[in-house]
C-alpha cells in the first residue's frame, strides 16, 4: 500500500494569458520550500495547463510556459 500525504501548506501562483478581454490559457505554478543538506531551496512545477479550444494550437499554451519558466527562473 502506497500513502499519499499531502503538502502541509499549497502554494499556488496562477498564471493567465488574456486575449480580447477573455483568459484563452492558464496553468498554475506549484510551489515549496525544503531543507537538503542543510540547504533551504524552493522547488517549482507547473500544473493545470489548459487552453481553450478555439485558441489551441497558436503557441499561446508555449507563450505562457515560456512566461513562466522566466518568472521561475527570475
Amino acid at each position: 500500500m502506497i500513502d499519499i500525504l499531502p503538502p502541509k501548506q499549497k502554494h499556488i501562483i496562477p498564471f493567465s494569458l488574456v486575449k480580447q478581454g477573455s483568459i484563452i490559457s492558464r496553468a498554475d505554478v506549484v510551489w515549496t520550500g525544503l531543507t537538503h543538506c542543510g540547504d533551504r531551496l524552493t522547488v517549482c512545477g507547473v500544473s493545470n495547463v489548459v487552453t481553450i479550444p478555439k485558441w489551441q494550437r497558436q503557441g499561446y499554451g508555449t507563450q505562457l510556459i515560456q512566461r513562466i519558466t522566466a518568472y521561475i527562473l527570475n
